[in-house]
């Protein structure tokens, strides 16, 4: 006789779908957990990513050229041509020390500016002709103006060896999420071709150029301003000229007031204060920027002397400060290479320059030797930041 098979309990049955629901949890979280580990990562290789390659621009413009002929540990201040300069408009905000004792800072208005000169590429020896080796700017809506022998013509382009290199921060008016939130930041390059005579031995022909003050909209990739010598003609900065800071872009040194208690400051001087790049009611020097990163916490300088690294308002170097406008408390501060020469906006010849208490006075007579650039990055997604510190022998 064939027996019957007996079925299960229901007990049974409750305790098999418990125990069948139970893995599927476990499976479940586990899988979930599996995601949010995988879009960290993800989160964390791509701010990675973008902060290597910020990273390896702002190095590849620090260790390029900057005056012509020396390193800027060697210039003697103030060079002959080319500029560096490090704008610190406020002290950095402490925000505490990480686990193992290194502390972290915020910095938002501080900024990198300097001249870059490519050398001319060789091969076993010989000079290359070709575009190797320059830099380029684009000049749209207008036709281009030949208005230097070594500056060249390619297309809608200008090509030349000397340019002025800016990185700066601009609030895009979003914050990170949490308490409190934070302001976020892009990061900006700007780069301006500079003029080059033909033959530098020779008077410069600049004002002979004729370009009208019409196109200057049209000419944001080139270092150039109004012409106080011509006027209705622009004049397009040497690397001579760009050592005058009232001639770097982002100065606008025909709109700054002048103090009339201290006639050497003209064109200097905002409120007795070094311009920064605010100081532009057109914002013209943010014409032609390029973003390098979008949500930026933090982009902070600091310079070496020799010894550890230093902010500007460290209490060391305060005792070197010649110039009054950078003598204040709450600052700004400024590493600048200064300016020898006789111009029409701000007249540098003789000994004005070394002259301290005075607004030309070199505003910190140091040899930088190296300079280091901290960049904080915050993730949306991930919500969270990473950091990348650049360390360049100067």
């Amino acid at each position: 006789m064939r027996q019957t098979r007996p079925g299960l309990t229901i007990v049974e049955m409750l305790v098999a779908m418990a125990l069948i629901l139970f893995i599927m949890l476990v499976l479940s979280e586990s899988f979930a957990a599996g995601l949010e580990t995988f879009r960290q990562l993800k989160a964390v290789g791509d701010m990675n990513a973008r902060l290597r390659g910020a990273a390896t621009l702002i190095r590849a413009d620090l260790a390029a050229d900057h005056f012509g002929d020396k390193p800027l540990s060697q210039i003697e201040l103030p060079p002959a041509q080319g500029f560096f300069r490090l704008y610190q408009g406020s002290p950095a905000v402490y925000e505490g020390a990480d686990p193992d004792g290194i502390p972290s800072y915020r910095a938002t208005d501080q900024m990198l500016h300097f001249t870059v000169n490519l050398a001319v590429p060789t091969v076993a020896g010989m000079r290359v002709n070709g575009r190797d080796g320059f830099l380029s700017a684009p000049v749209p809506g207008s036709p281009l103006v030949d208005y230097g022998p070594a500056v060249y013509k390619d297309g809608t382009n200008y090509l030349a060896r000397w340019a002025e290199v800016a990185y700066f921060l601009r609030p895009t008016g979003e914050s990170t999420a949490g308490s409190p939130a934070v302001p976020l930041y892009g990061l900006y390059r700007r780069q301006q071709l500079a003029y080059v005579p033909a033959d530098p031995s020779l008077p410069d022909l600049n004002p002979l150029l004729r370009v009208p003050s019409s196109l200057l909209s049209s000419q944001v990739g080139v270092s150039c301003q109004p012409d106080l010598a011509s006027l209705g003609s622009l004049h397009f900065n040497t690397p001579a000229d760009l050592t005058v800071p009232a001639r770097r872009f982002g100065m606008s040194p025909l709109s700054v007031p002048s103090n009339p208690l201290l006639p050497e400051n003209a064109g200097l001087l905002a409120g007795g204060r070094y311009p920064a790049f605010e100081d532009d009611p057109a914002l013209t020097a943010f014409w032609g920027s390029d973003l390098v990163l979008p949500d930026v916490v933090s982009f902070g300088v600091r310079l070496s002397t020799g010894g550890d690294f230093l902010d500007l308002f460290e209490p060391s170097l305060q005792a070197l400060i010649q110039n009054p406008a950078f003598s204040a408390a709450g600052g700004p501060r400024a590493f600048d290479t200064w300016s020898k020469q006789p111009d029409l906006l701000l007249n540098f010849a003789g000994s004005v320059w070394k002259t301290p208490g005075t607004y030309k006075s070199l505003p910190l007579d140091v040899s930088v030797k190296a300079l280091e650039v901290t960049i904080r990055l915050w993730d949306r997604k991930a919500q969270k930041t990473r950091q990348v510190t650049v360390v360049q022998d100067m």
